[in-house]
């Protein structure tokens, strides 16, 4: 929004100069500085730029840096504004955006037959990291444990996904977590509503999974909220960490027709109760190739290394 309104005063209104401010408000690690600024938060303040993984980058190398104890306690997640006149001309222009139809709520629909792309959304989610310890001398609430992180590149193509590609970070985040795949109970999918992106998702859970694949409870909050890009992944996380706190599942919005490749239980229209859900992975997937998978376990007193 900031970079929109600089070249909207220098092209359009022909002014010789923008905000002062413009160059702290546009710089991509402005969202970490401020908030450590106004914290006075002295660890860590990093900023990752992976398009639509980035805030499930931050998520996991947060993890990382309280798993190897270089801190007790992160903030981590992101922040997206694209609900502006360039944003949408740049998607509209490659092709991503789907058509405005008669009902514009339901443009985005993840895993239809008859999807069209994606629609912009906007907003921020930010996640507390912490150590068993320092969590539990405060008397926090903890909604989940941060028990996997995979993050992998696709090197196929800098913006068609590929199935070993997206089933690369899966596998990792696995691995990370020491869990086999059985013990996933939901994946809160990226789920864009492209017509590549969808498929290969499917076909890379079919993959990781196996035969479990059936069993899974598969869906993306896209269709409600819009791809966030910066935000999304943090989005997903949210979604994943408060499905295990309700023991519910949300739905895929306006699934009513599912696209034949995509045959998984994609929890159609409607959410559901979930009371044994214990594991959730989370996928994102970034145009350039980064893909990024986090696991959330229900948490067990004593076997936590980040929240």
């Amino acid at each position: 929004m900031e970079t929109e309104c600089g070249f909207n005063a220098i092209y359009l209104r022909n002014r010789p100069r923008t905000h002062p401010f413009t160059v702290i408000r546009t710089m991509y690690n402005a969202p970490a500085a401020f908030i450590a600024q106004e914290h006075e938060l002295t660890g860590p303040v990093l900023c990752y730029s992976t398009t639509c993984s980035s805030s499930s980058v931050a998520i996991g190398e947060a993890m990382r840096q309280i798993r190897h104890g270089y801190a007790d306690v992160m903030i981590a997640g992101g922040s997206e504004t694209l609900l502006t006149y360039s944003a949408f001309s740049i998607w509209s222009s490659g092709n991503l955006l789907a058509p405005v139809s008669k009902s514009p709520e339901k443009s985005c629909r993840p895993f239809s037959a008859n999807r069209g792309g994606t629609a912009l959304g906007e907003g921020a989610v930010f996640l507390v990291l912490e150590a068993e310890d320092h969590a539990k001398s405060r008397g926090a609430s903890v909604y989940a444990e941060v028990a996997g992180y995979g993050i992998a590149g696709d090197c196929a193509h800098v913006t068609q996904p590929s199935i070993d590609g997206q089933a690369r970070p899966m596998r990792l985040a696995l691995d990370d977590a020491g869990m086999a795949p059985e013990q996933v109970n939901y994946v809160q999918a990226h789920g864009t509503g492209t017509r590549l992106n969808d498929v290969s998702e499917v076909h890379a859970i079919k993959q990781v999974f196996r035969s479990h694949a059936t069993r899974l409870a598969v869906s993306s909050c896209k269709a409600q909220v819009g791809h966030m890009v910066g935000a999304a992944g943090a989005m997903g996380a949210m979604i994943g960490a408060l499905s295990i706190q309700h023991g519910e599942v949300p739905p895929t919005a306006f699934l009513d027709e599912p696209d034949p490749e995509c045959d998984l239980d994609l929890i159609p229209n409607v959410g559901r109760q979930a009371s044994g859900l214990n594991a959730v992975l989370t996928n994102a997937f970034g145009f350039g190739g980064t893909g990024v998978s986090l696991i959330f376990r229900k948490y067990c007193s004593g076997d936590v290394d980040g929240l």
